[in-house]
């Protein structure tokens, strides 16, 4: 088994370049490069704190709020939290998260700052050991996912039931479409598949991390066909992803789509089979990192 800092990845997968910085320390850390571990937490970190703060404002960090292009850590976390405050339960104790918060983040920059992993001193670095950065990883990745879920789940980011966003189950059942059974199956570690019956087709969600990110939607043959549905089905595609690729997808061939969201900085994948009976369309936003 490799030597992972956790068992699974836990971080809500719904950027890109936050998924491959954790992808990268979890990797320096297996080859027990703890100091540039480190150094990808803040990274990984910071580029979390610029998403949301993105899409809070709909505006870049470092303009709105930094200078020349440039934001420190501190400024933009203090920043980012004081946006997020209307999101947290209890306001009185917002002043307590917010310094935490903002302590763990610069702590963490202040380990990777006097790592060989970062900035050349005239005196000899102090890596952190295996103890020190498994600690530190973890606030890192925990402080990343509070930010994250608190976006996702305490505000309207993104419509539910899409890939890359969370699954409302009762917004899924309550469609202009007759709902004819729905079933949560294959549970495991808090990741599971959904599946909702229709009568004209079926689709399947699999959950990861509170996020869809994958849906299979299987068309009656009684109701579509590739020829004479195209129009129907292109707009069906479209429901399941977010809204600034709609209309958007590339083709890649005779029934192979791609498609670029800028606001998540996220590909997707769209497949269409044909088979005996139904027609089956595969729409993912999985990326290898």
């Amino acid at each position: 088994m490799k030597d992972d800092f956790r068992r699974t990845d836990e971080l809500m997968d719904v950027n890109y370049s936050i998924s491959q910085k954790r992808s990268l320390m979890n990797e320096k850390f297996q080859n027990k490069q703890y100091g540039e571990a480190v150094n990808y937490a803040r990274s990984m970190l910071e580029a979390t704190l610029k998403y949301v703060y993105h899409e809070i404002t709909d505006k870049e960090a470092e303009i709105s709020e930094g200078r020349r292009g440039y934001i420190s850590l501190k400024k933009l976390s203090d920043s980012l939290i004081d946006k997020l405050a209307p999101l947290i339960s209890h306001r009185d104790i917002l002043v307590d998260i917010k310094d935490n918060v903002i302590k763990i983040i610069c702590g963490i920059g202040e380990v990777r700052n006097k790592g060989a992993a970062s900035h050349g001193s005239r005196t000899r670095n102090i890596e952190p050991q295996r103890e020190e950065t498994l600690y530190l990883l973890g606030l890192a990745e925990d402080t990343s996912n509070f930010l994250l879920k608190l976006l996702y789940t305490r505000t309207h980011i993104e419509e539910p039931n899409i890939v890359g966003g969370i699954l409302d189950i009762d917004k899924l059942t309550n469609t202009n479409q007759k709902n004819i059974d729905d079933e949560k199956i294959n549970c495991q570690d808090g990741d599971f598949h959904y599946q909702v019956k229709y009568e004209m087709f079926n689709v399947d969600y699999w959950i990861q991390n509170e996020i869809i990110i994958q849906v299979r939607i299987s068309l009656n043959k009684k109701y579509y066909d590739l020829k004479d549905s195209g129009e129907s089905i292109d707009e069906l595609i479209d429901s399941f992803l977010p809204e600034d690729v709609r209309g958007q997808k590339k083709r890649n061939g005779e029934r192979s789509y791609s498609a670029y969201s800028c606001r998540h900085d996220k590909n997707y994948d769209i497949k269409l089979e044909d088979l005996d009976n139904t027609i089956e369309i595969y729409i993912d936003g999985i990326e290898p990192l």
